[in-house]
């Protein structure tokens, strides 16, 4: 993973309870974004809770309780090959910073709509009218969580080793490689976003909740990584800050072609009090 640039936003990120708060569910993390290998500029954004990091390099982290209204993470792409990708990706990831998780699960749909127009609008605004992002979000709650996607940014479930994509991509073969069918911004057009909600924590088939991950990527993890290897990094034993290192790591030993932003969310038991 590369060195230069990083930043550390602290240990406890704006949003989560300390551990003196009433119990709910506990919940670690570690978020990061990169350039890549290849790439010039950096068009990826995440966002956690109220807080956007954009930088490539940037990194925040957290561990505490998740608050009983929720809180929100999210990964975003801007558009490559197309004027704003950087400024696109930033006004959705703004957005739902500001949002962060106050959207009711009903108005999604709606919602995204709206942000979509404005992103267009800001693009019309800066003379990059066809500027777009894809994103992914997940609003973690005590007791559910739901995914909305739009593109192809993905949402990873690993649970008791088996590892399943939630997200929906939105994306398509065609001669010159694959392509993005739907994004955020651009020409006034329906947004269909994808959205999954489940129990938290899922039970097994022994009814016992068992700690679960979540991971949020962005196409230029997935799309450097073979998908058997991914597989078996997602499933890594051990604390946020390894496995996204680890994912790191990969993406840039495979030489990766754009750039690409992880969250990892566990739900390790909470320390003994």
């Amino acid at each position: 993973m590369s060195e230069p640039n990083r930043t550390g936003i602290g240990t406890l990120a704006p949003g989560l309870l300390p551990a003196a708060a009433p119990p709910t569910r506990w919940l670690e993390f570690h978020a990061v974004t990169e350039i890549g290998a290849a790439r010039q500029t950096h068009e990826d954004a995440i966002v956690i809770g109220g807080t956007v990091a954009a930088a490539s390099g940037a990194q925040v982290a957290g561990v505490g309780w998740i608050p009983p209204g929720g809180m929100l993470f999210a990964v975003t792409d801007g558009m490559g090959g197309y004027a704003g990708g950087a400024a696109a990706a930033g006004v959705v990831a703004i957005s739902l910073a500001g949002c962060a998780g106050r959207v009711p699960p009903q108005n999604w749909a709606e919602w995204f709509e709206q942000l979509s127009d404005r992103v267009a609008a800001a693009g019309g605004a800066w003379g990059t009218a066809e500027m777009g992002a894809t994103a992914v979000v997940v609003v973690a709650r005590p007791d559910r969580w739901e995914i909305v996607n739009v593109g192809d940014c993905r949402a990873y479930l690993v649970n008791q080793g088996t590892v399943k994509q939630l997200s929906v991509d939105d994306r398509i073969a065609t001669p010159r490689g694959e392509a993005v069918t739907q994004s955020l911004g651009g020409p006034a057009r329906p947004i269909n976003s994808h959205r999954v909600e489940f129990e938290f924590p899922p039970k097994s088939d022994d009814a016992v909740p068992h700690p679960v991950r979540l991971v949020l990527c962005s196409d230029g993890l997935f799309g450097a990584i073979p998908a058997d290897e991914l597989h078996v990094l997602l499933a890594k034993p051990g604390p946020p800050r390894a496995v996204a290192g680890a994912l790191a790591e990969a993406a840039y030993r495979n030489q990766s072609r754009d750039n690409f932003s992880i969250v990892v969310l566990d739900t390790p038991q909470p320390p003994a009090s």
